[in-house]
């Protein structure tokens, strides 16, 4: 038979775990994947009608949203002054920064932006599913085999081929940006595409602690003859070598809902003398 007790918040503890798992793919630009998806971006005035499209994306909305999220490259100027604190992840607008504060991905002061902001340049996106990447690609691991040549991240945000600069990775949104405008880097349309993710798992322990004045009777209907309320005790439980066993711990909500059920490996028997605490783990 049950029995309750209510936990306290403090027996509650939540740590992080960080798991990798190495992912290869082979990209074609001609394939919709599930999983990356190439978008070309292109500096041009938006137009509705004339501009082209890639995976029904505008081509000159893909590059503003790179540039204002990532670079924030215009020459236009518009300075509309400084919107938020002076904290370290956050810029104010500039002559560089047009459209006033703005979030910095990534404080590496070795990341290389060399964003192309002449008339018609292309960039290359590469936007991996989330599913995929988890909470980000882990830094060192980002690889393209292509006709072009080995493409590698340096840890820093920068994509090289040799000792050649052709564009960044943003690993926590799981985007491949190539800014190099060579011909050969900006019509990748099939290549080998291989990185290692991190997934974020938590690691949940709730300490369930039962004092030696706890549970020292059982509510087992089988331990009486007769009804459990009228009944008498069986022989065998009335001697003072008997005690409770514990075999399985319910976890239950405010509304006295079952939410998980913890087995234990086999019965223990609860302490008359001393406390005892049982720990419970499960991930999320």
């Amino acid at each position: 038979m049950s029995s309750f007790k209510k936990l306290n918040k403090a027996d509650i503890t939540t740590v992080n775990y960080y798991a990798n798992k190495q992912w290869n793919f082979n990209y074609t630009s001609s394939i919709s994947s599930s999983y990356i998806i190439g978008y070309t971006g292109k500096n041009e005035p938006f137009n509705t009608t004339g501009s082209t499209t890639t995976y029904g994306q505008y081509q000159s909305l893909v590059y503003t949203e790179m540039n204002q999220m990532f670079y924030q490259s215009y020459t236009n100027l518009l300075d509309t002054g400084s919107l938020m604190f002076n904290v370290t992840t956050y810029e104010s607008a500039s002559q560089y920064r047009p459209t006033g504060s703005y979030f910095n991905y990534n404080t590496n002061p070795l990341l290389i932006k060399q964003f192309p902001v002449s008339a018609s340049n292309t960039i290359r996106v590469l936007s991996i599913n989330q599913d995929i990447y988890g909470s980000k690609i882990l830094p060192n691991s980002f690889k393209i085999t292509a006709s072009i040549g080995l493409i590698t991240d340096d840890g820093n945000g920068n994509l090289y081929t040799g000792s050649e600069h052709i564009g960044n990775i943003f690993y926590a949104h799981g985007l491949a940006i190539i800014t190099n405008q060579s011909a050969s880097y900006q019509n990748l349309n099939s290549a080998s595409i291989s990185f290692q993710n991190e997934h974020i798992i938590y690691e949940n322990e709730i300490r369930c602690i039962v004092k030696e004045s706890d549970y020292n009777l059982s509510y087992n209907p089988s331990l009486v003859t007769g009804s459990y309320a009228n009944g008498i005790l069986r022989s065998f439980v009335t001697g003072s070598f008997f005690q409770p066993y514990v075999t399985t711990i319910g976890l239950y909500n405010d509304n006295n809902e079952l939410l998980m059920v913890a087995k234990l490996g086999k019965p223990i028997a609860l302490s008359p003398d001393t406390d005892m605490t049982f720990i419970v783990k499960y991930d999320t």
